[in-house]
């Protein structure tokens, strides 16, 4: 059986490596985050939209 790794080493002992961050990842959850909320804010409102106009179709209706 082989010595556990030292630490901060992956497997076989190399040194594990992370690549930095990109320009705007600290930003990157508000935004979709924001996203989402954005498309279930408008995804309500068209629902709503639909289902009032499927309970009384007379208010839709175009007077010439």
């Amino acid at each position: 059986m082989s010595a556990p790794a030292a630490p901060g080493r992956g497997l076989r002992g190399r040194r594990c490596r992370t690549r930095p961050a990109g320009p705007g990842a600290e930003q990157t959850p508000i935004v979709l985050a924001a996203g989402v909320i954005l498309v279930l804010t408008a995804g309500g409102f068209l629902v709503r939209r639909w289902w009032t106009h499927r309970q009384s179709p007379a208010l839709f209706r175009d007077y010439d």
